[in-house]
């Protein structure tokens, strides 16, 4: 069952809202995508078509329980749950791995940057792209 309480965003709790929701909870600070989420819970037999999903995760995105990240080229859609909390992205360009980093010195320099050219900053996203160092991706091998 889902910590998230979708009552109180005015949505109802429907069964296909609970399950991709608790596909995304099933591994805190995932990055999913609809066709990963299709395959966990086709996995666990939860009859959802991969279109159901697709409209959950809009739904969900458009009122602020996820978080939408279109990464590389713009074809790579990926959803988290919205924490509130400000963090960044390294991406492996091999693997695909996603990690998350929260660097306040760098969020000063954003705030500073955007100071000085007479903007109030909001949000800012950054997404950093490399090689990582894991084992089981195929550039460390």
């Amino acid at each position: 069952m889902t910590r998230i309480n979708l009552q109180a965003r005015g949505l109802r709790k429907t069964y296909p809202r609970l399950k991709v929701l608790e596909a995304l909870e099933s591994s805190p600070g995932a990055h999913l995508s609809a066709e990963e989420i299709f395959t966990w819970l086709d996995q666990k037999n939860a009859g959802l078509a991969l279109s159901t999903i697709y409209r959950v995760l809009a739904q969900l995105a458009e009122i602020g329980i996820l978080r939408k990240h279109q990464f590389g080229d713009g074809t790579h859609t990926k959803f988290e749950i919205e924490t509130g909390k400000q963090h960044d992205h390294l991406i492996c360009a091999q693997c695909g791995r996603i990690l998350e980093f929260h660097a306040p010195k760098l969020m000063e320099l954003h705030s500073g940057i955007a100071r000085h050219y007479g903007f109030d900053l909001y949000q800012h996203t950054l997404t950093l792209y490399g090689y990582c160092k894991d084992p089981q991706c195929s550039y460390a091998q």
